[in-house]
């Protein structure tokens, strides 16, 4: 940790697992993750990250919003309720993207078992997510 608590180096690591990243951090920021984590994983993922954690730490999240007329349509959806959009590149490739759209009472649940407090805030596109830990 620097001053002011900013830490300052990088590590890349598998998020379901945080190999070789320090512990005890007061705080974390998802920007644009958890809607393409599959439903069944993001209580392991919140899991790890936690546990990387200071006690109390914060953690901020956010991310899109079906929007009808605004998002890429929903190309299919799994047997365990994951969505997926097709999206295409500029040269014509297609890939099939695995993206959720959470709602307020799925990401409140979700953390539930983690967050002493917790806060969802739905914009129009987006959601942000504030929960400190216990």
């Amino acid at each position: 940790m620097t001053r002011h608590g900013i830490f300052a180096s990088h590590t890349l690591a598998d998020a379901f697992s945080l190999e070789g990243v320090p512990h005890s951090f007061d705080g974390a920021f998802l920007g644009f993750w958890w809607s393409h984590l599959p439903a069944q994983s993001i209580g392991r993922f919140l899991e790890v990250l936690t546990a990387h954690l200071a006690p109390a730490a914060k953690v901020i999240a956010i991310d899109n919003r079906f929007v009808e007329g605004s998002s890429t349509p929903i190309s299919r959806a799994d047997e365990q309720g994951n969505t997926f959009q097709l999206r295409s590149l500029d040269d014509g490739t297609t890939f099939e993207v695995l993206k959720n759209f959470s709602s307020a009472q799925e990401l409140e649940l979700a953390v539930a078992p983690f967050a002493a407090t917790s806060r969802v805030t739905e914009l129009t596109f987006y959601w942000i997510l504030k929960f400190g830990l216990r």
